[in-house]
């Protein structure tokens, strides 16, 4: 009885320990950061908060991504206000929890849509995990970069399988700033 009630002691204090976190004031490089590219298929748990002139909310997110589609799960508190987001290629689809799918071929317009801001979900796949849109030209800053007049700011970033993924991310442009924090990753390389 005893080893297993230390046993279930051993396995809570692992699942409570954190990866390390690191502040992001060290300079980012986009080549640094190229190693990135190999990862094929992740997932992360986290919040995300949105601001506009017109609107803000906050969310938890759960984003799984594998090479042929994204699927993004947006809840409110409590699970209230579910959004379930399906990403593949331009394609788009978005339930809004009531059993109500709508599809689009152009993701962010209709991403836009639904959310009431325009936030740029086909660069989001590259910027969650700490690269520029490899199809977009790019600008390096000292925690980050600007791509297509966002900018794209690391505060910190955390050690997940001996690779460096953000903790938390800043996005914004001049009518929208995402705040994004990054609670869990599981990754899987090429």
């Amino acid at each position: 009885m005893y080893r297993f009630v230390a046993l279930i002691l051993v396995l809570l204090l692992q699942a409570c320990a954190e990866a390390p976190i690191f502040s992001g004031q060290e300079i980012y490089d986009v080549a640094a950061h190229k190693a990135l590219s190999e990862i094929r298929q992740w997932h992360f748990e986290g919040r995300m908060a949105i601001t506009s002139a017109e609107d803000s909310w906050s969310a938890n997110v759960e984003w799984r991504h594998d090479p042929e589609h994204d699927t993004i799960n947006l809840s409110g508190p409590l699970g209230q206000g579910t959004l379930l987001i399906k990403l593949d290629g331009s394609h788009v689809s978005i339930d809004d929890g009531d059993g109500n799918v709508e599809q689009s071929d152009d993701a962010d317009s209709f991403v836009m849509q639904k959310l009431g801001v325009f936030v740029p979900v086909r660069a989001l796949v590259y910027w969650v995990i700490g690269l520029p849109d490899p199809d977009r030209s790019v600008s390096e800053l000292k925690r980050g970069f600007e791509q297509d007049g966002w900018r794209i700011d690391y505060k910190e970033w955390q050690s997940i399988n001996n690779q460096q993924l953000p903790r938390k991310l800043d996005i914004q442009n001049k009518r929208v700033k995402l705040k994004l924090v990054f609670d869990q990753w599981k990754v899987v390389n090429g």
